[in-house]
């Protein structure tokens, strides 16, 4: 079975290109500039490094899903903003509502609203 060729190859927008810097370095055939993974003897420049689109298929296999929203903006997933915070993120279900520090929060408060509330009932029985 043959692999899926990526046709599209936008261009980077000037906020996804920090983001793409950073997340380069953290590429394990990434090496003070030079890919490993194309090195055959001589040195050869990162490819995804230079260039202002998403070449690098081991990049976007790999690297990429580390930033999920960045991930999601790039090759077209679902994002939500968080109703507490403001923040994207991506949402692990259709339902979901909060970004998943805001998640835990937002459900410690309602664990505690329902057991205030079975507590209220079992004084006054």
């Amino acid at each position: 079975m043959k692999e899926k060729q990526y046709q599209d190859y936008k261009r980077l927008t000037k906020e996804q290109m920090p983001a793409i810097r950073r997340l380069v370095r953290q590429c394990c055939n990434f090496d003070h500039g030079e890919c490993i993974a194309l090195d055959n003897g001589a040195g050869c420049e990162c490819v995804q490094a230079i260039s202002y689109s998403l070449l690098c298929r081991w990049f976007r296999a790999a690297v990429l899903p580390l930033d999920p929203v960045l991930e999601a903006s790039l090759l077209g997933g679902a994002t939500k903003r968080c109703a507490s915070c403001g923040e994207a993120f991506v949402p692990g279900s259709n339902r979901a509502k909060y970004c998943p520090a805001c998640g835990k929060v937002h459900q410690r408060k309602m664990d505690a609203a329902k057991h205030r509330r079975n507590y209220e009932r079992r004084i006054r029985t």
